[in-house]
């Protein structure tokens, strides 16, 4: 009695997967499949300052090697030697 109740339990769902059937006419059997997005990130740097010429290196390094990400947005601040900035 119990596997007879399984089964008959299960018939809905496993018919629920047909679908309906395709329109008259319809011939086409595509499917629009699309990537999903990617996530955006962005990435917040900051400096206590830009003064020294190595600094400015970072920068230009960060920017370039961040660059390779399309959904990557780098922004670099400048705290100008203030702590209450960084």
């Amino acid at each position: 009695m119990k596997k007879l109740f399984g089964s008959l339990f299960l018939v809905p769902f496993l018919l629920f997967g047909c679908g309906k059937p395709a329109p008259e006419g319809s011939d086409d059997l595509s499917v629009e499949i699309s990537a999903p997005e990617s996530p955006q990130y962005l990435v917040v740097f900051s400096q206590c300052n830009n003064a020294e010429p190595y600094r400015a290196a970072q920068n230009k390094l960060m920017e370039k090697l961040w660059g390779d990400y399309d959904n990557v947005e780098l922004e670099i601040m400048d705290a100008q030697q203030d702590n209450s900035k960084q």
